[in-house]
């Protein structure tokens, strides 16, 4: 694999707007949720929660990715086509972790001699204090920040786990929704103020009857039995199985990561 050396960020030339509107990546990062054991499969560590990163690179510049500190925490002055750094709070997390360029349209990731590693798809980029060679990011690919620390019991001890996206168009309502009576968070009712694109759980494929019923803000729709498990976490405290309420969870038909602490959108709001 050739080597890729990123560039050098002395400060982006001065592009007129509309190139620069035209030369612009993006990148979402949202929460790898790991809360359904399937098989036999070892459940993964709880990891960080956070919310979802989205950031518009341009050819030729490189972002930071860290750890929050209070030095990190004064911004530094705002700088045409640079994007802020993404930064993480949690101990397992370097301050510089790793670094995201994007080169000829295509993603890349080095791991900057973190200690605690950087894992693409779990497989670790480089070992503890060396630099790795650059990495291409693809759509759906699950990067990971550090190793968890006793457990994870502790939030700040945590890895951060995410899912990669990469110059995706939001997530809209499906085409045979009525978009205005689409929710904009999560709803649990008897019956839907809404005609999902399916008559059918898109979880057991049994047909939607009056039973308790979640709708989501992308118009899919489950018995809330079957999509429970999805809104929850078991993680092992003293020999016994605990269950914790997840902050999000991504939809199992279209993958939109949903926010269940969403406030609801005021009727003047853009949806």
């Amino acid at each position: 694999m050739a080597t890729l050396t990123p560039p050098a960020n002395d400060g982006p030339a001065s592009p007129g707007l509309a190139g620069l509107a035209f030369s612009l990546s993006h990148l979402r990062l949202v929460p790898y949720l790991t809360n359904v054991q399937v098989g036999t499969a070892p459940t993964l560590a709880p990891s960080l929660r956070f919310t979802v990163v989205e950031r518009a690179i341009r050819e030729g510049t490189v972002v930071k990715v860290g750890r929050h500190t209070e030095r990190s925490a004064r911004h530094r002055p705002a700088v045409l086509g640079m994007p802020d750094d993404i930064l993480f709070k949690s101990k397992v997390v370097s301050r510089a972790h790793a670094e995201i360029w994007v080169d000829d349209g295509k993603f890349f990731i080095r791991d900057t001699a973190s200690s605690s590693g950087t894992f693409l798809d779990q497989v670790r980029l480089s070992p503890q204090g060396s630099r790795s060679n650059a990495h291409r990011l693809h759509d759906g690919d699950c990067l990971q920040l550090g190793v968890e620390y006793r457990g994870g019991e502790e939030e700040m001890y945590r890895c951060v786990r995410m899912r990669v996206e990469i110059n995706r168009r939001s997530q809209a309502a499906q085409p045979h929704a009525n978009q205005d009576m689409v929710p904009s968070s999560p709803v649990v009712a008897s019956n839907l103020p809404v005609v999902p694109v399916t008559t059918d759980c898109c979880i057991c494929l049994q047909p939607l009857r009056r039973t308790p019923l979640f709708l989501t803000p992308c118009a899919h729709a489950f018995h809330y039995a079957c999509i429970r498990p999805l809104l929850t976490t078991r993680r092992s405290r003293n020999g016994r199985t605990v269950l914790d309420a997840v902050d999000g969870f991504s939809c199992p038909m279209c993958r939109s990561y949903i926010d269940l602490n969403a406030e609801p959108a005021d009727e003047d709001d853009d949806v």
